[in-house]
């Protein structure tokens, strides 16, 4: 039986839950503004543009529990008309964009050059995210199936308040809710996440304009199991460079973090 890859899926999702994902200009940051490195705890990404503006790598650090290290590269790839197509990672992850206009709507990722899974997009009228499934081949359950899937909703700002993870069961007969994350006490400010946190599944997503204060993650039941309370520190051109993040969990734990944005101006 195959086993779909959750940890990754779960780490992706929960790296997009306290932050609000990239923009539809993510590759085309400020001319006169580029994010250079994100940091929190034992963690850090660092951005490389070319002379056009596009982003062409991401360069990963990490710290392990056992004080080792790991690192870890993302590199971009364009067509001769700018458009992204590709992604590599080098320890063989390979994403290939497939679009829609100007939307990604399928996104093809190979590991070793065998096609691991594939997800698709679906956006609503005002051309955010609405939808995204998750598909592997699964012999066992008849081929092609759906594995997992995300639902999104906004405010009239164009900000998350609602994101919603699914797990489908055999043979992708039904989606079953396993998470949701709810989103409120946006700022006003320019969401500086859509500069440094970048979807490797899809690059050119945005799920918010702002900053959010608050995130709150619930079960299927809807029981919360931690909370996040956001208090941010503002560059004089309007992106937040510091953000505290008071976690509350679900038997009373509590704990503080500060994650940092670095600019190159």
């Amino acid at each position: 039986m195959y086993t779909p890859k959750w940890s990754f899926r779960l780490m992706l999702l929960f790296t997009l839950a306290i932050s609000s994902c990239s923009s539809d200009d993510s590759t085309v940051p400020e001319k006169r503004l580029l994010p250079e490195t994100y940091s929190e705890l034992n963690y850090s990404r660092t951005l490389y543009f070319d002379s056009q503006y596009r982003l062409i790598r991401i360069y990963m650090v990490s710290k392990y529990s056992d004080e080792s290290w790991g690192e870890s590269t993302q590199v971009y790839f364009y067509d001769d008309e700018g458009i992204l197509i590709e992604s590599h990672v080098d320890n063989g992850w390979r994403m290939v964009y497939t679009y829609a206009d100007d939307k990604i709507v399928r996104t093809d990722e190979y590991v070793y050059s065998r096609l691991n899974q594939f997800h698709t997009f679906e956006y609503n009228e005002q051309g955010r995210l609405s939808k995204s499934v998750t598909y592997q081949d699964i012999p066992e359950e008849g081929g092609v199936t759906p594995v997992s899937g995300e639902s999104y909703d906004y405010d009239e700002k164009g900000n998350i308040t609602e994101q919603r993870l699914y797990y489908y069961t055999s043979n992708g007969d039904e989606a079953k809710l396993l998470t949701v994350f709810t989103y409120s006490g946006y700022d006003d400010r320019i969401n500086g996440d859509n500069m440094f946190t970048i979807n490797p599944f899809n690059p050119l997503i945005k799920l918010s304009e702002n900053n959010p204060g608050q995130m709150q993650i619930k079960n299927n039941k809807g029981e919360v199991s931690s909370t996040n309370t956001y208090t941010y520190q503002y560059h004089k051109k309007g992106h937040p460079v510091k953000k505290t993040t008071h976690v509350v969990l679900y038997n009373g734990e509590v704990g503080d973090y500060v994650s940092t944005y670095k600019f190159k101006d």
